[in-house]
């Protein structure tokens, strides 16, 4: 057999194998030659080394192999020419590293542009080439991390190597949209943690899911044990924790202000999460406490015969009062307001409202007159104060309310109609023919507005307006 063996190589080679050592240049020949003449020189020495092992036919074979790619092939004639002898541990040794070089680097490349999945590919066929490359096992398991999220063993090994870069990067891109990798990792992170031990990393990892999926208690827990284990970021932990109790305690704030006060109460709870005891915090619960009593009658008396109750506080209640439709008592306590700020808007608004709610028609037009020397008035005011006045009979106020409500941004149809209407009860049909004219420019497709102009038409006898009108309103039927 070896004597076949012989003769089929040299029809392949040019010169003549001596002895056991195989030239480079008879190795390149065999490169060289065409793909079925070498498949089936590839088999002959296959089955010549199974019958006489020897270290250049697995070296031969080992080269070839890698040549194709196909480098579990490769690395098992490596190996079996490696335990035959070292005179080829040089060769072998370099094939791998230019192998192992390749794919790792286009590893790198692939990692650097975010295509995780070409990078595992090619990370994978480096560690397939040389499983000693410490660096590309940590390489892909960065990259595995990026795919499916970490694991305790993934960040221990990356604990080990000091590279943390993979990790934090995932975090992040999680932190900005949560994913189902994101939430499942959450879960099976903490249970690890809770079942192996705890890792400083790891912990910061599950405290900054449970942020992000707004689970405040275990995001304090993690972050207390991410500090425990000596994670770095002890200070970015605390800052957030205190930019979220102050938010939150805000958020209580202005519910508190609007008086929804359930939700004053959870944003308090959740303050109370975040950072326990805060003088703020337990301040606005008391507050909050206070105003939820229901303020009955005896209780609303001792407040506002106080000397000492904050303004700020009394504001809130009168509001919960009014919401309550307690008008009086509403007006009770912005009377009391009023005694040491003169010149609140809201306590003013308030009286005035009350006032209407209880159908005081003329005492709620005083309201506004206040309202307007205070300097607080506006085009709301000034119209609401026009609509009093008509209703109290004082037309003359009510014309100058009007005329100034429109120089204050009100609707000049609103005011220009009241107007008109105050005119025709006055009888000033020349007064009520001029408004009428300007309220028809203003929006041409009032019908209201073209028969108040056909009124004021037909009683100061002008035919000419008159049938104009006549054809509009057919028209605006």
């Amino acid at each position: 057999m070896n004597r076949v063996l012989s003769i089929v190589l040299c029809l392949f080679f040019p010169v003549l194998i001596v002895g056991c050592f195989a030239h480079n240049g008879q190795l390149q020949h065999l490169r060289s030659i065409s793909l079925y003449e070498r498949d089936v020189a590839i088999t002959k020495l296959e089955r010549e080394y199974q019958i006489s092992p020897e270290d250049w036919k697995a070296y031969f074979l080992g080269e070839l192999a890698a040549d194709e790619a196909r480098y579990g092939d490769m690395n098992t004639w490596f190996d079996r020419s490696e335990a035959l002898s070292v005179r080829f541990d040089e060769q072998i040794a370099f094939r791998r590293a230019k192998e192992w070089k390749q794919y790792a680097a286009s590893g790198d490349s692939s990692f650097a542009l975010r295509d995780y999945d070409d990078a595992k590919r090619r990370y994978t066929t480096a560690l397939t080439i040389d499983k000693t490359r410490s660096e590309t096992a940590v390489r892909l398991s960065e990259t595995n991390l990026m795919l499916n999220g970490p694991d305790l063993k993934t960040i221990r090994l990356l604990e080990e190597h000091g590279s943390f870069g993979a990790l934090y990067r995932w975090l992040s891109t999680e932190m900005a949209s949560a994913s189902a990798i994101g939430d499942r990792v959450w879960v099976s992170l903490a249970n690890e943690l809770q079942s192996k031990g705890n890792q400083p990393d790891a912990a910061l990892v599950v405290g900054e899911l449970s942020r992000q999926r707004a689970d405040h208690k275990a995001m304090v827990y993690w972050y207390e044990q991410a500090i425990v284990e000596g994670n770095q970021q002890a200070i970015a932990m605390n800052t957030t924790r205190d930019r979220l109790a102050k938010g939150y305690l805000a958020a209580a704030h202005e519910a508190y202000s609007e008086a929804d006060y359930l939700v004053a109460f959870s944003m308090l709870d959740t303050t109370d999460i975040l950072r326990p005891g805060l003088d703020e915090s337990l301040a606005t619960r008391e507050a909050l406490r206070s105003i939820t009593g229901n303020h009955s009658p005896g209780n609303l008396s001792r407040l506002i015969k106080s000397e000492d109750i904050d303004p700020e506080w009394l504001k809130i209640i009168m509001v919960d009062l009014y919401r309550q439709e307690r008008f009086q008592d509403a007006n009770l306590v912005a009377t009391r307001i009023l005694a040491d700020l003169p010149k609140d808007g809201m306590s003013m608004l308030t009286s005035y409202r009350a006032q209407m709610e209880e159908g005081h028609r003329d005492s709620a037009r005083v309201w506004l007159d206040k309202l307007e020397t205070a300097g607080l008035g506006d085009d709301v005011i000034a119209y609401n104060r026009g609509v009093l006045s008509m209703e109290t009979s004082r037309n003359e106020d009510a014309v100058e309310a009007f005329s100034l409500a429109m120089s204050r941004g009100a609707s000049q149809k609103l005011c220009l109609t009241q107007l008109a209407i105050l005119s025709f009860y006055e009888g000033n049909f020349k007064g009520l023919m001029r408004l009428s004219n300007n309220l028809v420019q203003i929006d041409p497709l009032d019908r209201d507005g073209w028969r108040m102009l056909s009124i004021a038409a037909q009683m100061n006898k002008d035919e000419e307006t008159a049938a104009i009108c006549r054809e509009k309103l057919e028209v605006l039927r």
